[in-house]
């Protein structure tokens, strides 16, 4: 192939656009490819948080009946708090897809979240007061929607 072929058969709209596709594409087939053949699959039924200034620890970790502990915690993954809230906007986005397209996750009674202590500085610190009305605020709408999925009670008449 000549020199002038070789350039027609790359057509270079903006030489920046160009080194941008490269790298994406560099990056999918390195880093893309590195994550997928080491990503491990685990299963989990229990998850507990650990927070700090800094960042959020999400801990992982599956039910053992058998064994002496009563939870054998396997994962740990950390993230910096930006991530997590955006994580929490697309788990809610994904828990919608789910219930929209197949159904809506009813909850056993014993996993309802307990009503939320009252601090006792409640009063005296701003920051306690918007921290449990944050919680009660969360609490009631996951309460509300699992008790429009309940069936009525059959009434006495």
């Amino acid at each position: 192939m000549s020199e002038d072929t070789d350039r027609q058969a790359v057509p270079f709209s903006d030489p920046a656009e160009q080194l941008v596709k490269i790298f994406n594409k560099i990056y999918d087939d390195l880093i893309g490819m590195k994550r997928r053949e080491h990503l491990r699959a685990v299963y989990a039924n229990y998850v507990n948080f650990e927070i700090s200034d800094l960042d959020l620890k999400i801990l992982f970790g599956q039910l053992n009946r058998l064994g002496t502990k009563d939870v054998d915690w396997h994962t740990a993954v950390t993230m910096a708090w930006p991530q997590a809230k955006i994580m929490s906007y697309y788990l809610r986005v994904n828990l919608a897809i789910y219930e929209a397209t197949r159904e809506v996750i009813k909850l056993p009674a014993a996993m309802l979240p307990a009503t939320p202590a009252r601090p006792d500085d409640i009063e005296t610190n701003p920051v306690s007061r918007i921290v449990f009305e944050a919680v009660q605020a969360i609490r009631k709408e996951l309460i509300d929607e699992q008790l429009r999925l309940r069936p009525k009670a059959p009434s006495g008449e």
